[in-house]
Parts: C-alpha cells; structure tokens; sequence
C-alpha cells in the first residue's frame, strides 16, 4: 500500500491513471539504477463480461447498457438497477465494489456520510469528471458477504477534518475534477495494511439541480443556470450569476455562502484587489484545473455575507507573494 503511487507493480491502475506519477530507478524516492530494456509484451483482455475469479478482476460486472441509461460512468464492477424516485443502486455482494484495485472503509459508509456521498460521485461522473449534479444525504452503503480482508480506500476519518482532505474519502465532499487516486489505502493518511470487509451494495441519489433549503454543504446552492453559462462561469460555487455593468459578473449566496468542495473561504484577505479573490475568480470562471485565458484584475474582490460564521473554508490568511504557502 504505501508504495501505490510510486511503483508499477503495487495495484492495478484505474481510469485517467498518470504514469508519470512512478518513481524512477529501484525505489520510491528515485535514483540511478538501471535495467535492461523491456523487449516485448504480450497484453490480454477479457470481454467484458461477468464471470469468476481472482481479486480484483473477478466477480466484476461490465458496465451495461442499463448502467449507462442511468448515467452511470464507472460501475465499480456492480450491477446497476434504478431506483424508485429516481437514482441507481450498484451490487456486487461476492467480491465486492471496488475502484482501481481496492474497495471501500467498511467504517462510515451509511447514509448520508460524505463518502457514500463521494463514491456515488465517482460512480457517476467517473475520476476526474465534472459534477453537474450533487449527490443528497440520502446516499448510502452496506458491507456485503464478500472477502472480510481486502485493501481499501481510507475512510475512517470524521467529516470535515481538514488535516485529512486530501487523504480521506470522508473528509469533505468531493469537487469537479477530483482525483481519487490521492486517497490514502488503508486506515490513516500514511497509508497502512489495514484490510476490511468489501462494500457489498450502494445506493446513489443526486438533486435535481433547483435552489432548495438544506443542511450544510448541500443546501441554499444555486444551480449553475444558464445565465452563468452566458457569463462564461464554469463553477458558479453555489452562487447566483448577474452580469456586472461593463463586464465580469457577481456571485451571491448570503444565506449559506459561497463554497467549493465541502468548504468556504477565507474571510480574511478577501478584498477588492487581494489575491485570494482573484485565485476565487479564476475558480469559478475557469473550473478547477481548468485553462485560464484571460487573467482576474485588480477589481476582483469578495464580501463575507450574513450566512454561518462557524465553517469550515480554504486557508488564505497568508501574505501575498509567501512562497513557503504557495501551496
């Protein structure tokens, strides 16, 4: 587990893998040994079809036409059914759900927890993908009778520990173009040999994209509506769009305030002019990891409203130009 992201031979890769995230050489830090060169390799596939097998590659449903209907994009090997009142459901109770070769904490996976929540993201947007649609707090998983010691993504952490947001699956809700290969394995961030039983069966719900109240972060989020889309806002982060007299545009939402990806932000250096507005700005017209074009001015600057003054938010109280905070 601890060497996932270094080395070719610990699991098998996942959807949108980035090879070059491998070390070099003979260990996970990199160094100069050298090999002799791969002179050929014969590849095989199966057909996609359900059949037995070893873990993980048995016991896997292929991803139907019935899946698809549903808008699911990775079925994580489970079968899709529809849901009444809408949504899906994912079973695969011998072997288990899993996504790139591992399963899910068997802790902190009922309903509602934030990483029911986020595994029906990757189900249905897939690693990587864009969130049209947030999953409701009636998501939720139960382990199944399937192998009761297998590798699994980190998620025994409580919900909105900052210090595990980029290790723990139940930390925060996910945002658009996630990567959840950057989870941590096993049963702390470090990664560990922790094994618990598979996630036998899911159950996914998503809003319908309208304004509604709601508890903390779901609720009192305006859908990115057609007039944002006119304004060239990728993310409107829960806000409403209006255009502004001689271009740019405003976001607004005061009574549960603007977010992205479980959190608000900074309420200090948050003014016209400062660069934490400018960074906000180029978030929500660009999307996350998107290409920016035209850069923010000067002008950019944001107002804390009326809404929860006990959130959590991204940290931006550093000074402009700190280069041990840049990241």
């Amino acid at each position: 587990v601890k060497e996932k992201d270094c080395c070719t031979n610990a699991f098998v890769l996942g959807s949108y893998f980035d090879w070059t995230t491998y070390a070099k050489g003979n260990s996970c830090k990199g160094d100069s040994d050298t090999d002799s060169t791969l002179g050929d390799i014969e590849c095989a596939f199966d057909d996609g079809t359900f059949k037995k097998g070893a873990w993980p590659m048995g016991f896997c449903n292929p991803l139907s036409a019935d899946c698809k209907t549903l808008g699911v994009m990775d079925n994580m090997c489970g079968k899709c059914t529809a849901l009444k009142g809408g949504g899906f459901q994912l079973e695969e109770t011998t072997a288990g759900l899993r996504y790139a070769g591992a399963s899910f904490d068997d802790n902190n996976v009922g309903t509602g927890t934030y990483q029911a929540m986020n595994i029906c993201i990757l189900a249905r947007y897939g690693n990587g993908g864009k969130i049209a649609y947030m999953p409701t707090n009636q998501c939720g998983g139960h382990t199944g009778s399937g192998p009761s010691q297998q590798v699994h993504w980190y998620g025994n952490c409580r919900e909105n520990t900052v210090s595990q947001k980029d290790c723990c699956s139940n930390a925060f809700v996910l945002g658009s173009y996630f990567d959840w290969t950057t989870f941590a394995k096993g049963n702390s961030c470090k990664s560990d040999s922790d094994k618990d039983r598979t996630l036998g069966e899911l159950e996914c719900s998503f809003d319908d994209g309208t304004f509604k109240k709601g508890t903390w972060p779901m609720g009192y989020c305006h859908p990115l509506s057609a007039g944002c889309k006119a304004l060239g806002v990728m993310d409107n982060i829960c806000g409403k769009c209006t255009a502004l007299p001689g271009g740019g545009f405003q976001l607004e939402e005061t009574t549960a305030g603007l977010r992205y990806a479980g959190a608000s932000f900074d309420d200090n250096q948050i003014g016209t002019g400062s660069y934490q507005a400018m960074n906000i700005c180029i978030l929500a017209r660009y999307g996350n990891g998107g290409k920016i074009a035209f850069m923010p001015t000067s002008k950019c600057g944001g107002r804390t409203g009326s809404g929860p003054s006990s959130q959590v938010h991204w940290y931006g109280n550093c000074k402009e130009g700190t280069v041990k905070e840049k990241d």
